[in-house]
């Protein structure tokens, strides 16, 4: 089997230990030669801007092309880390295989991304693949706040049904009522995650579309315990140095267990540019609005423009040459109340079939 490790060695250079020391590394590797080369061409490596590089995540995006092999991956083989990470690749694998076959439910999924929480310590690396956090990617069309609440609620519970195999507990049902009636007609959900597939365990809400009045607004009615004013001032700060236009919030992270929780993450995207210089440019720029502000060290942020850049190859799974594009996908920061309790960058990479070298 071709693993994702071929896919990192050919498409992307090799990550600087300021980004991720010796032990994480060997972590993420460890974890990339279990999953499948074909499964995904789109990677994630969460790290962190601050503090011990003593941790890196993975993370890949499953489409239509992966999801049968999902549904028939050998993950257990080796022996999952725990009972509840058994349990969770069984209805990860079930989904899987509800999804290929064209279940009804599956409509609005555009994808499902899976999350590898890396974490430091005695089984790691291992030969079993720990249980990852999922993420379900939604259709555009399907959940803009344009729509009812009461259309748009059963389109999110759909998938989530289908893969926890029972209805979401009643309480959870409502704090999520209760958070969407709170949104703006601009918003729209691109994706909600879930912390477990093992069994019911809160929800992470991903909204987009807010504006930075909509943000502080929500974030008043929610009642959420930290400085919306010192937030406000931070956001906009670290807003005037993307190539946007407008001072709105790329994406608003919140976890609804069944209330929200005072954890909330806001992500800054970079650009969507395709011209490799100009996209360079923006990364500069925002991470360079970070270090200012005390939220990334500069020797971090040069590690980071140094992974962006593209690779035309044949990878070992592919017939054909493909481009693999690599960027820093986005940027998070976590706050908890009143204070800034983590600061993430996701370098990515993604490759497709180069048609004009076939």
């Amino acid at each position: 089997m071709h693993d994702l490790v071929g896919t990192l060695t050919a498409a992307a250079p090799a990550l600087p230990p300021v980004l991720g020391g010796a032990q994480a590394q060997a972590r993420l590797w460890a974890a990339a030669a279990q999953l499948p080369a074909a499964l995904t061409d789109w990677i994630y490596v969460e790290c962190r801007l601050l503090g011990p590089a003593d941790r890196l995540d993975l993370i890949v995006r499953v489409e239509r092309r992966g999801r049968d092999l999902l549904a028939r991956m050998p993950l257990l083989c080796a022996g999952s880390p725990t009972r509840a990470d058994e349990h969770a690749w069984s209805r990860i694998a079930g989904f899987a295989r509800r999804w290929t076959e064209g279940d009804e439910r599956m409509q609005a999924l555009a994808g499902l991304w899976l999350e590898f929480d890396l974490k430091a310590d005695a089984r790691q690396p291992s030969p079993a693949l720990p249980a990852p956090r999922l993420f379900f990617d939604y259709s555009g069309a399907h959940l803009r706040m344009a729509h009812p609440v009461g259309e748009l609620a059963p389109c999110i519970w759909r998938p989530l049904r289908a893969l926890f195999g029972s209805r979401p507990p009643r309480a959870l049902v409502r704090g999520l009522d209760d958070c969407l009636r709170l949104l703006p007609a601009s918003a729209f959900i691109p994706s909600i995650g879930v912390p477990t597939a093992s069994s019911w365990d809160g929800l992470r809400l991903c909204v987009g579309g807010l504006r930075r009045e909509d943000l502080l607004r929500l974030l008043g009615a929610l009642r959420w315990p930290g400085s919306v004013r010192a937030l406000s001032r931070l956001h906009r700060r670290i807003a005037m140095a993307r190539a946007r236009p407008d001072d709105g919030v790329d994406l608003l992270h919140l976890d609804l267990s069944p209330a929200v929780s005072p954890r909330i993450g806001i992500e800054y995207v970079p650009c969507r540019e395709r011209a490799p210089a100009r996209r360079r440019d923006h990364e500069a720029r925002l991470l360079s609005a970070l270090v200012s502000e005390g939220l990334c060290d500069s020797a971090r942020r040069e590690a980071l423009l140094g992974w962006s850049g593209q690779t035309l190859s044949t990878l070992a799974h592919e017939l054909w040459p493909s481009l693999a594009v690599r960027g820093i996908n986005n940027l998070k920061i976590v706050f908890d109340g009143e204070a800034v309790v983590d600061r993430k960058a996701y370098p990515s990479v993604a490759h497709a079939f180069h048609a004009l070298h076939r």
